[in-house]
């Protein structure tokens, strides 16, 4: 209805929602967004993510592995499937954010 031709998922660096779930905490409203986290540790036991498997950097990875699951979800909505089959133009972008010195890679 708005016509909107972008939308932005932005998550941030030390989230720590996704630090939560990495743990098996549950944080409230927030836990039906941070559901896929799991399964996103999950992919960094392949071997070819050894380098982010403990500390910061696993956590790092893993929020934007987040970001990357929400894209999807957002895409996935009925309301974004709806515009798009009107012929809207309609774009949804994945964006990390770094708290600590405002670095948006």
């Amino acid at each position: 209805m708005l016509k909107v031709k972008h939308v932005i998922v932005c998550g941030h660096y030390g989230c720590s929602g996704v630090q939560a779930a990495l743990g098996g905490k549950r944080i409230g409203l927030s836990d039906n967004w941070l559901r896929h986290v799991s399964g996103c540790a999950r992919k960094t036991l392949n071997p070819c993510w050894r380098e982010f498997r403990t500390g910061p950097s696993r956590l790092a990875k893993l929020c934007e592995l987040n970001v990357i699951e929400q894209v999807v979800n957002v895409a996935q909505t009925t309301i974004m499937r709806e515009a798009r089959e009107r012929g809207q133009e309609l774009t949804v972008h994945g964006w990390i954010y770094g708290l600590k010195d405002g670095f948006l890679p």
